[in-house]
């Protein structure tokens, strides 16, 4: 399974990717190479490889939802979908 989204800071696109793999877990990407106000070493895309996730309904709607992941390696050991 693959989700797609593409979020905006800004104005400029930012393309994620959520996708389950048998061996590393839950796989998430979030390209910040159109992020022309981010700090250009930030300017890259980041992965991170999860392997716990938990839905988080939103404050402000709670029939919208985001996913928070923990127990991730790679570019840090949390992070948010979406972002």
């Amino acid at each position: 399974m693959r989700w797609n989204v593409r979020s905006y800071i800004e104005g400029d696109p930012i393309p994620e990717t959520l996708r389950f793999d048998s061996v590393l877990g839950v796989v998430t990407t979030r390209d910040m190479s159109a992020d022309k106000f981010s700090n250009s070493v930030d300017r890259r895309i980041w992965t991170w490889r999860c392997l716990t996730m938990t839905k988080m309904p939103w404050i402000t709607d709670a029939s919208r939802y985001s996913f928070k992941l923990s127990n991730c390696t790679g570019d840090g050991a949390t992070t948010v979908f979406p972002g």
